[in-house]
């Protein structure tokens, strides 16, 4: 008797995409693998703050404690990431580190931790794409968003929370799709207040399932499936909120993430709405009716959070110091809008926005196909959103090529299956997916080299931060000092974190803003004297710049006039220049 599993070919199929994307993930695992002796470089300045973040977890700060305490030392504010990605890489840690010395381990973790959200979002975006083509549609889907413009959210070293996002919004999606049963409607909501927690990214796509849940109730349909969205929505939201954010944070207001001001609106509609559904139970209530209740529900539910923090009505920075867009908002790339992009760097902007522009090619063929599901009504409105907040902010570009992806895959699918030759080759997918996978690690190489020749250029680089400065190596000087405050240009603050025990005025984190407003004044708009009584009031020690980009007012004065309360403590050809700040009365003397 066999003791094998009795696994149908049906359900061995299903799993085909899933397995795809876990052959990807391997892939790039093994990749980063052969480079984990070497020293891992970042090269986003949020992938090394959360490795910073993840260290302090591990070294024993609380879990609800999330207030970087060598960022801008003073400023007690708690970050705007959630709790749970650091658990997630320090559980991968642990073991790891049984067999591997810390600083491998740490390597290893951040090396195996992207690839397999990959697989995470795989299994969501199979869910979906199965509903419009069966298996193939699925692989074909999970394929695409194994190209250029998507997997580069998910190579070794990636460890930022966009990923994860990413699966969350695609498990409610896949959930409310199949929400007309109360355990699905359920977890839709449970998926919404997690996306929503770690992040607000993925706000535009769950407040369209949300409106989904919203014309069920209009309609009279799945009121039972409604009631659970709303009921796990507000409770799982107010147990994310509970669990993330410390009890002495719970009044604090932002517009970024899952704050109080957040909590209490969606606390507000999923009592209103339930209580509607209740009370339409109870009475006949006209079609009419139920949209003015609605319009109600959604008006109190807003007004409630608008009410307790109205600054969110600007944006996400909403809360903070003004002063924070022209000095550095306004010069982040991944907000600046598609256009730019596409004047300054045309290569990355095509490479943003190809997927999408087949996804709106199939839209006019056979957009009404879609239309007339319900299912395909969800896809195309959350492709519609994430495609004009990526016009509007180039960030979206990774959610409008994943969902673009759930258009086009099944497309392919059914025109493959209109052409004879294709149609006798059951193995076609399969065979893609193999061609495919020998191209995965050579098509975002090319790409990067592609988008690195353009930006030596222009100004107009993708990566602000001069690749020298990236290095742990080039803060080796910097980590030997005694321990100060150190004032950098803001996107190598997280850097100067990762590598040295230091404390820094800034890094690219809205929420400290006085330490962005000081820090970029110092460097860029005062004068000499200016710049040298502010460093010496905040108690700066030590200003560190990349030799590389030593355009910065202070920066040329440092290197030209080289006043005696500024002693270099770094070698003239080091790659980052360090200079001393002496304090009144000690100027001349030796460093």
């Amino acid at each position: 008797m066999s003791v094998l599993l009795p696994l149908s070919p049906a359900v061995i199929r299903r799993w085909i995409p899933i397995a795809f994307a876990a052959c990807v993930a391997a892939l790039l695992i093994a990749g980063g693998f052969m480079q984990l002796p070497a020293r891992l470089v970042f090269k986003d300045p949020d992938e090394a703050m959360r490795l910073v973040q993840v260290r302090d977890f591990l070294a024993g700060q609380s879990w609800h404690d999330l207030v970087p305490h060598r960022l801008d030392p003073s400023f007690d504010r708690p970050m705007h990431w959630s709790r749970f990605i650091d658990l997630s890489m320090a559980v991968l840690y642990w073991p790891v580190s049984l067999i591997m010395k810390p600083e491998h381990a740490e390597r290893a973790m951040a090396i195996i931790w992207p690839p397999l959200t990959l697989v995470l979002c795989a299994i969501p975006l199979t869910m979906i794409a199965r509903r419009f083509g069966g298996m193939r549609a699925a692989l074909t889907a999970v394929i695409l968003c194994c190209g250029v413009a998507s997997l580069w959210q998910f190579l070794p070293g990636r460890i930022d929370h966009h990923s994860v996002q990413m699966a969350a919004a695609l498990f409610a999606i896949a959930f409310t799709i199949q929400r007309s049963t109360r355990w699905s409607a359920g977890l839709a909501g449970v998926m919404t207040a997690l996306a929503l927690s770690l992040g607000i990214e993925t706000l535009p796509y769950l407040l369209i399932l949300a409106c989904f849940f919203a014309v069920d109730w209009i309609a009279g349909q799945r009121l039972s499936s409604v009631r659970a969205y709303v009921i796990a929505t507000g409770a799982s939201a107010t147990a994310f909120f509970v669990l993330n954010v410390a009890p002495r944070f719970w009044t604090y207001t932002a517009c970024d993430v899952l704050t109080f001001n957040f909590l209490a609106g969606i606390v507000v509609g999923s009592i209103g709405l339930y209580g509607a559904s209740r009370w339409a139970e109870l009475r006949p209530v006209s079609r009419t009716s139920r949209v003015m209740v609605c319009a109600l529900v959604i008006l109190g539910a807003l007004g409630t959070s608008l009410a307790i923090e109205p600054r969110c009505a600007w944006g996400v920075i909403g809360t903070f110091d003004p002063g924070i867009r022209p000095l550095w908002f306004n010069h982040i790339v991944e907000v600046t809008t598609a256009f730019t992009i596409a004047v300054i760097q045309p290569s990355y902007a095509f490479t943003s926005f190809a997927l999408p522009m087949v996804a709106l090619l199939v839209i006019a063929m056979r957009g009404h196909l879609l239309l007339g599901r319900d299912d395909g009504r969800i896809v195309l409105a959350c492709f519609a959103a994430a495609l004009l907040v990526a016009l509007l902010q180039i960030r979206g570009a990774f959610y409008a090529n994943v969902f673009a992806a759930l258009i086009i895959g099944p497309a392919l699918v059914s025109y493959a299956q209109r052409w004879t030759p294709l149609r006798r080759f059951e193995t076609a997918p399969l065979v893609l997916a193999i061609v495919l996978l020998v191209l995965v690690p050579v098509l975002p190489r090319l790409t990067m080299h592609i988008n690195t020749a353009e930006a030596s250029q222009g100004p107009a680089a993708t990566d602000p931060i001069p690749t020298a400065c990236r290095s742990s190596d080039s803060f080796a000087t910097l980590a030997t000092l005694p321990q100060g405050l150190v004032l950098a240009p803001v996107d190598t603050g997280p850097f100067i974190l990762l590598n040295t025990q230091h404390a820094v005025v800034s890094s690219p984190y809205h929420r400290f803003d006085r330490g962005i407003v000081l820090g970029q004044s110092i460097l860029y708009k005062m004068s000499l004297s200016e710049a040298h009584a502010a460093l010496l009031r905040r108690g700066i020690t030590y200003v560190a710049i990349c030799a590389a980009d030593m355009g910065g007012r202070l920066a040329t004065a440092l290197a030209k006039d080289r006043p005696l309360w500024a002693q270099e403590v770094s070698s003239a050809d080091a790659p980052l220049r360090i200079f001393r700040i002496v304090p009144e009365g000690q100027a001349g003397a030796a460093p």
